[in-house]
């Protein structure tokens, strides 16, 4: 009834097999596009390019500080004492009679470091804890959650009060401890990466071809941990700004050197007088949290997201290209037949295509398969893995990706054209009038439910 379907996963190779002689095979090789890096994806987004630059702006006035300063952050002109912005002084004095601008290019230093810190901190102790947790279980699982309940059921404010009175508000050893107080976090994504992936198939395998522990957690279980810890880290870090902020505000590691969060609590206390005072630093905190915020969100959506991703206009630009192009046998050559009226089939598909638009051009993946299924009938589409199988099935349900779509003449559910129904009135026939059972129905299917009319 069929001829081979063939499937579209992007990021691999599709094969397009002719409708009409079903021998020719043309290769047409998608990965230059959808396998571009982490990074230029990232950077492609606006949200990704815009957070980038903003703190490597930041990096780059707290590298550069000494340089790019124009005044000593700690020299006192008492005539500056709670000056306004002027040409001289771009931001004005603050209440000592010191730059505040200085102040705010030396502070994103203490900024920086101790986010660096503290993520360090925390990446140190959580990662590999979390690690042998995930991968070896037992005693090691058991000591390393108690050990990371215990350290979030402690009041952590406390603690950083106790260290800043014994270390004489050390700063360093401030945001050290204020790391492992976010270890927890990185212990326990850590250890639920890796529990998803200890017992798969190809760690397995290489347990059975005899690589050491160390070899595998290397090798193998790592690479699922990278990509939630980068993640993690983006915002976690904005965190740590915030809590070292707040020390600093409270007084407690700022000491005479420049900081946001002493510059805020200044602020705070001539806020009615001087509002500006507390505006500046409550911005440049504000933007370097926010900018971490949106990186690791948008570095989230990356990560997750494998398939190529084109805006609306892209892929009008791109379909009109490729419509040009295909010839009017191309358009109208189909497979398969039909043995019953289409009012009385239960589902009938008509030329039924499935293309994906790609930067490289058009890949149609499913070549104009025509048939039908009639009440009480089953039908078996045989084919290998790759094959179209799903995509077929995904387009009768309406649920392809984004970056894919599909034409037919006709696609008939319960007698019923449903190409004429809007996409919401396609959606409310999911789960009555047509079902989809997915492969390996044990991790998929609930052993509770019946299914079907038994």
């Amino acid at each position: 009834m069929t001829a081979p379907l063939t499937d579209s996963v992007t990021g691999q190779t599709f094969e397009a097999v002719d409708a009409a002689t079903a021998t020719d095979v043309i290769t047409v090789d998608s990965r230059g596009t959808a396998r571009q890096s982490t990074l230029k994806r990232f950077l492609k987004r606006p949200a990704g390019a815009i957070s980038s630059a903003v703190l490597l702006l930041i990096v780059l006035v707290a590298v550069f500080a000494p340089w790019i300063s124009p005044y000593d952050p700690n020299a006192v002109d008492l005539s500056l004492t709670r000056a306004l912005p002027s040409p001289e002084h771009l931001l004005g004095g603050d209440t000592a009679g010191r730059d505040v601008l200085s102040r705010l290019i030396w502070g994103s230093q203490a900024t920086l470091w101790g986010a660096v810190v503290a993520i360090a901190t925390a990446v140190v102790l959580g990662v590999p804890s979390g690690l042998t947790a995930g991968y070896f279980g037992g005693a090691a699982d058991r000591i390393g959650t108690w050990v990371s309940d215990a350290l979030q059921a402690v009041p952590g404010m406390i603690i950083l009060l106790i260290v800043a009175a014994s270390t004489r508000n050390d700063f360093t050893l401030l945001m050290i401890t204020v790391g492992v107080f976010m270890a927890p976090g990185y212990f326990r994504l850590t250890r639920s990466t890796v529990l998803s992936v200890r017992h798969e198939a190809y760690v397995d395998a290489a347990r059975v071809a005899g690589l050491s522990h160390t070899r595998i957690v290397a090798r193998h279980v790592v690479r699922a941990v990278i990509s939630p810890i980068v993640i993690q880290t983006a915002l976690t870090a904005g965190m740590a700004m915030g809590m070292q902020a707040g020390l600093q505000f409270l007084g407690i590691g700022g000491g005479t050197t420049p900081g946001w969060g002493a510059a805020m609590s200044e602020g705070f206390r001539v806020m009615r007088t001087d509002p500006l005072l507390l505006l500046w630093p409550s911005v440049a905190l504000g933007v370097t949290i926010a900018a971490l915020a949106v990186l690791g969100s948008t570095l989230a959506d990356v990560i997750s997201v494998k398939t190529v991703t084109l805006s609306r206009r892209e892929r009008k630009r791109i379909a009109a290209q490729n419509a040009a192009k295909r010839t009017v046998a191309e358009r109208h050559t189909r497979t398969g037949s039909t043995s019953i009226a289409a009012v009385d089939s239960a589902v009938r598909l008509e030329n039924l295509r499935v293309k994906y638009e790609t930067p490289s051009g058009e890949v149609e993946v499913v070549h104009g398969i025509t048939l039908d299924v009639a009440p009480g009938e089953v039908l078996g589409i045989v084919g290998e893995s790759g094959s179209g199988k799903s995509q077929t099935v995904f387009s009768m349900l309406d649920l392809l990706p984004k970056s894919g779509y599909y034409t037919a003449d006709a696609i008939w559910i319960g007698g019923e054209d449903v190409t004429t129904l809007s996409r919401a009135d396609r959606a409310q026939l999911l789960g009555h009038e047509i079902g989809y059972i997915p492969q390996e129905p044990m991790t998929n299917l609930d052993p509770h439910t019946r299914s079907g009319f038994s």
